[in-house]
């Protein structure tokens, strides 16, 4: 009898972990597709996007400062980098009303990583605020 019932125990506690693990997943699921899309949206505006910014500046500081390595790469090749796999994610996803609708911010993507290509970080970012300004008086 005590056997049965620590097997049920263990069963209710290993149902309970698997039900957990997945909300949990799926959370971080919706959050990473929700960050792309925003992405996205401040790119098509000609901004960069705030999380980005956030962690491309954190990034240069631990780089100046010797903690990460290679301290050569720029915030440019880390935005570009993002910027590529924004379009990865895109050339992918099956969220698209129409192609139409997908080969747009496909082209957006292209337009801005070649824009940024030539530029250096702080232009990029000098780029973005004008943008952020230019949207806010529009409003």
């Amino acid at each position: 009898m005590e056997t049965l019932v620590t097997l049920l125990f263990f069963a209710i506690g290993i149902a309970v972990l698997v039900l957990f693990l997945a909300k949990y997943t799926r959370r971080i699921g919706d959050t990473a597709l929700t960050d792309n899309f925003r992405a996205a949206e401040s790119i098509a505006g000609g901004q960069v996007p705030a999380r980005w910014r956030t962690q491309i500046n954190l990034q240069i500081k631990l780089r100046k400062m010797g903690v990460t390595f290679p301290s050569n790469i720029s915030g440019t090749d880390i935005a570009l980098k993002k910027v590529q796999q924004l379009y990865l994610f895109f050339t992918n996803s099956k969220f698209f009303d129409t192609e139409e609708t997908r080969s747009l911010l496909l082209k957006t993507l292209n337009e801005t990583r070649d824009r940024w290509r030539s530029m250096a970080w702080e232009e990029i970012l000098a780029e973005s605020d004008l943008a952020a300004i230019k949207h806010q008086a529009g409003r």
